[in-house]
């Protein structure tokens, strides 16, 4: 009788073992599958540089460009920021004292025929970064619209604008763990 219990048990545990789990999908995911409405599979896309990753693989880049940058850095034992927006560079000395007061600098470009990404890359080829926040905006194929905000080289926001849609994904990384929202932009 033993012999046969555990015959029966070695060949029906594969069948407890074969039934599908079912996928669960956190609200972030669900957010996700449906604000892009694109076959995704929202179960890999477990932060934010796997979802911008995702949209580059699906969406070929045609624009991009930094929309805003603020830099803290110091060079030659000065501290100084950098703040770029509208493609207008403003150059500032810190005066470190109590409440850091801002001074302007003269920031007179010798080469007028720089871009705008090359000028902030020769402004801070010798400078020590302290701080560093960027805003850049991206337009890819399939009427899609990307922004993505970082500090310090980590992905803080992403907005993902799907104009054909009329949907646009918002999302943030918050200190404990990232969330999006769905907007219809009807």
């Amino acid at each position: 009788m033993r012999k046969f219990f555990v015959i029966i048990v070695v060949l029906f545990s594969p069948f407890a073992f074969c039934k599908g789990k079912k996928t669960v999908l956190t609200p972030f995911q669900k957010n996700i599958r449906d604000c892009l409405q694109d076959g995704v599979d929202s179960q890999k896309l477990t932060s934010l540089p796997k979802i911008y990753k995702y949209v580059s693989d699906r969406y070929l880049l045609l624009t991009s460009e930094i929309v805003a940058r603020e830099v803290l850095y110091k060079l030659k034992n000065e501290t100084r920021k950098l703040k770029f927006e509208n493609g207008n560079v403003k150059l500032y000395k810190v005066l470190e004292d109590e409440d850091d007061q801002l001074v302007p600098l003269n920031n007179e470009v010798r080469q007028r025929s720089l871009t705008s990404e090359s000028y902030l890359a020769q402004l801070l080829l010798n400078a020590d970064i302290r701080s560093d926040w960027t805003k850049v905006s991206e337009k890819r194929s399939g009427s899609t619209g990307v922004v993505l905000t970082s500090i310090d080289g980590e992905m803080k926001s992403l907005t993902i604008e799907r104009s054909q849609l009329k949907k646009k994904l918002e999302c943030l990384l918050s200190e404990l763990a990232p969330s999006c929202s769905c907007v219809d932009l009807n």
